[in-house]
């Protein structure tokens, strides 16, 4: 996290990967990180419509704000 290093979390369906990020996320908390949580879908749902209205690089400055992005549930269904 503070090397700015890329962690890629990978489990099989069902075995609580919506809880596994709370540790993380907690920590950086507790040490006074800034963390943004945005599930896949709505990010790039988010990207969609900001790039309708002309507006990527405002949503894309958003996303640099939080010391501590998070993307879960990668759903491959």
């Amino acid at each position: 996290m503070v090397n700015g290093e890329t962690v890629l979390l990978l489990r099989p369906p069902g075995v609580g990967q919506t809880y596994l990020p709370n540790v993380p996320r907690r920590e950086a908390i507790l040490f006074a990180y800034t963390v943004q949580f945005t599930a896949a879908t709505a990010l790039v749902a988010g990207f969609v419509k900001a790039h309708g209205k002309r507006r990527l690089d405002e949503k894309l400055l958003v996303l640099t704000k939080p010391k501590l992005p998070m993307v879960g549930q990668l759903d491959y269904r």
